[in-house]
């Protein structure tokens, strides 16, 4: 098992906060290793996280959980700054964006690009 890139100089950026509640549903929360917290979205077609390493790192995994009856329709990853090195990235800026899948969208509660996510 690979261990974390994130540092406590890493950047990391979201679309949205559900309510712009960011005490409750903030970003924080994505990387705090607790199960019962999370990122949660506002509503939206695309939900994404950005996060921005103080310098190039390795990319050999990524995971990403979804909380308990969302998912994401497709998830598409960019890496900006990047070099292919033994099959592996190496990059500088990583974007994950969800989309949110239509059969698990509900109206008036946040769409599908709720995510915990690891690097």
């Amino acid at each position: 098992m690979a261990s974390s890139l994130l540092c406590s100089e890493t950047q990391s950026r979201v679309s949205s906060v559900l309510n712009r509640d960011v005490k409750q549903y903030g970003k924080k929360y994505m990387f705090d290793c607790n199960e019962d917290t999370c990122w949660n979205s506002d509503q939206g077609e695309c939900q994404w996280v950005s996060l921005e390493f103080p310098n190039s790192v390795r990319v050999s995994e990524l995971k990403v959980q979804f909380q308990g009856g969302f998912s994401a329709k497709t998830c598409r990853l960019e890496a900006l700054d990047n070099i292919f090195l033994d099959m592996l990235f190496v990059i500088t800026t990583l974007i994950l964006f969800l989309t949110p899948h239509p059969q698990l969208s509900h109206t008036g509660g946040p769409c599908s690009g709720q995510s915990k996510n690891n690097v």
